[in-house]
């Protein structure tokens, strides 16, 4: 397996990076992949490039990031596709397909990812029968959550198949970020996703600097880290009220929503928004702590993780929950791997 390995934020020039024969380029993103290696890109380093590409892979047990690239007959952008074997391959295939005109040979099922509107051959997947119903929902839901479209095929209560379409929130988000102002970009980061604010802008301020070799001070880089998982810890908890939500269970999704905003409410303490906006800087954050805001977030997290607690036992305690969590949603451990 031939690869380039690299740190989280470890620069790195683009000609250190090797161009594979086709084959030779597939039997090594196969190992890796065959290997637990996780897939986080697949793309041309440039759009006049077509017939080269860059995979990117995790490596969850050294925190690293590798590297396989590959070089394609320019006649022919194609290779055989991973997908049926590696789901979590899927969506870079399509992506892959829509903007660059790949030919995934083999692919289960190409569609669109972002543009369907120029798709007039796209047909979304049905499964037909008697007593088979469709359950669309969205693109536009009620309350802060993002657009995104689904269609759920189903028998009864049980779902045989769930179509994805997240085509609607396109926003251009890419060529903003090569076009706009650089004073712009930090905003436009902080824009991409409602429940990803810290963890967007985090990266996009964590590759300025490595490209700049701007150095961030340990309390900075502590009062970063403090607002991402504040981030993480509200969005788990708005995940655990929508499981609560969907099955009926009204008292006890209100209480995970009373607990989210709780842990919000600390992340406005910090940056005078409750989704951290304007916390982040080139270079490190522009707000700090002091003695109240400390006080005050030690408090809201105490009460929430004594009050979390008590709404779990609650909640996973129930008959009524059990009797539609049970057997709902098995993911086994090689599946989960998969995708």
């Amino acid at each position: 397996m031939s690869m380039l390995r690299v740190q989280n934020n470890q620069i790195f020039q683009l000609n250190e990076i090797r161009f594979l024969k086709k084959n030779e380029f597939y039997r090594s993103v196969f190992e890796a992949l065959e290997n637990n290696f996780r897939m986080i890109g697949l793309f041309p380093p440039d759009r006049l490039l077509p017939h080269k590409i860059i995979s990117v892979f995790a490596e969850s047990g050294t925190s690293s990031f590798c590297i396989i690239a590959g070089e394609l007959p320019k006649d022919m952008p194609e290779f055989e596709s991973f997908a049926d074997r590696f789901p979590q391959t899927d969506y870079f295939e399509c992506e892959l397909s829509e903007n660059h005109g790949y030919n995934l040979i083999g692919h289960p099922r190409i569609r669109p990812v972002r543009f369907i509107d120029g798709h007039n051959s796209y047909r979304l997947y049905k499964i037909h029968g008697e007593e088979i119903h469709e359950v669309a929902v969205g693109p536009i839901h009620a309350g802060v959550i993002e657009p995104g479209h689904f269609r759920f095929q189903c028998h009864g209560e049980k779902v045989y198949h769930l179509e994805i379409n997240l085509g609607y929130q396109h926003r251009g988000i890419e060529k903003m970020m090569l076009t706009s102002d650089p004073m712009q970009r930090i905003m436009i980061s902080e824009s991409i996703a409602g429940d990803t604010v810290i963890g967007h802008v985090y990266a996009h301020c964590s590759a300025v600097e490595s490209l700049s070799d701007t150095h961030v001070t340990l309390r900075g880089q502590v009062i970063r880290s403090i607002a991402e998982e504040m981030e993480r810890i509200a969005m788990h908890i708005s995940g655990l009220g929508g499981v609560a939500n969907d099955i009926g269970f009204a008292i006890v999704s209100s209480s995970y929503g009373r607990l989210r905003t709780l842990v919000i409410n600390s992340l406005s303490e910090l940056s005078g928004s409750r989704f951290g906006r304007g916390l982040f800087a080139y270079g490190g954050v522009r707000f700090d702590f002091n003695e109240k805001n400390i006080e005050k977030i030690k408090t809201n997290l105490l009460r929430v993780r004594k009050e979390l607690a008590e709404i779990n036992a609650y909640l996973f305690s129930s008959t009524g929950s059990f009797i539609r969590f049970e057997n709902t949603g098995v993911v086994t451990g090689e599946q989960a791997l998969q995708t």
